[in-house]
This record gives C-alpha cells, sequence and structure tokens, in this order.
C-alpha cells in the first residue's frame, strides 16, 4: 500500500488504501471490519481495488466524521474510475466483542460498524456490500486475515481458530 497515500485519521483508527491493479493482503483483523470493493477500470480495463480496514472503537467514535469524509471520497473516485456493472464490496469482520460489564458499549460497535460501511457503500455506489463471515468472540483467539487477488476477484478469509 502507497502509505503517503492512503488515507487515515493516525495510528490505530482506520487506513484506506489508494485505488489499483495490486493484490490486498490484510493481517490482523482483530475486532476491526474490512471493507474491500472491486471494478473493471474505464480506461486500462483491468480489475482495479480499494481496502479500508478500521477499528470501531476509533472511528465510530472521536473520528467518525474524518472517516465517513474519507470513505465517501474515497468510494466517489472509485465510482469515477469503474465501470458501474463490475463494481463488488464485500466486508469482513474480525471478531465482536464480549463485554467485560453490563451496558459496555463496544458491544454494540462491531454491529454499527458493519451498517456503517453497509450504508456507505449503498448510498455512493448504489450496490449492497456483502459481508462474508461474522464475528469470533474470543479474546484470545489470533486474528484474521484477508488476501485479496484484485485480477481474480478472489476474497482468501484465513481464520485461524475460531469460537473454541
Amino acid at each position: 500500500m502507497d502509505a503517503k497515500k492512503a488515507l487515515h485519521a493516525g495510528k490505530s483508527t482506520y487506513v484506506i488504501s489508494t485505488i489499483d491493479e495490486l493484490n490486498k493482503f490484510e493481517k490482523e483483523i482483530y475486532m476491526c471490519t474490512v471493507l474491500i470493493v472491486v471494478g473493471k477500470d474505464k480506461n486500462s480495463g483491468q480489475n482495479v481495488s480499494f481496502v479500508s480496514h478500521q477499528y470501531p472503537g476509533e472511528f465510530l467514535n472521536d473520528k467518525k466524521k474524518d472517516f465517513i469524509d474519507h470513505l465517501q471520497q474515497r468510494l466517489l473516485e472509485f465510482k469515477e474510475k469503474c465501470e458501474k456493472e463490475t463494481i463488488e464490496a464485500v466486508i469482513v469482520g474480525g471478531k465482536d466483542y464480549k463485554p467485560l460489564k453490563t451496558n459496555d458499549p463496544m458491544t454494540e460497535w462491531y454491529t454499527e460498524s458493519i451498517k456503517l460501511l453497509e450504508g456507505q457503500v449503498e448510498h455512493i455506489l448504489k450496490i449492497k456490500a456483502k459481508t462474508v463471515n461474522g464475528p469470533k468472540h474470543n479474546h484470545e483467539e489470533r486474528p484474521d486475515l484477508a488476501i485479496f487477488e484484485t485480477q481474480k476477484r478472489k476474497l482468501y478469509l484465513i481464520r485461524p481458530e475460531v469460537n473454541k
């Protein structure tokens, strides 16, 4: 990922990659959610993609406006660059949070994150994003990994452990 051109609001908040033809690799998907968008470039005819990786505890609170602005910016750029009928979006979720106490706001963040991503994709791209996995629930589990082959439009989700 070209870190200089990626959109973000600082460490441990979110990062939105550039749009390009390269494969995407997201590691350490703990409580985070990941959005992958792919489509065919109008000029080159190649598939291009971008990925956003966000931590709900940060981007849904202090950085929410920044995140929405940045995500909308990237989605609008993507919509302009790609053939409409070729665009797809997929959401991958890491783990939900089992509260340590009642009324813990973290219990809602996972669901709110998915809904926000789905809503922005539908609003800008006029398509429904597919959520391909549900949350894990154990704090001790290893993180998920996501590998996306842009040209083949294939997503590989690696979940080393689940709900032991």
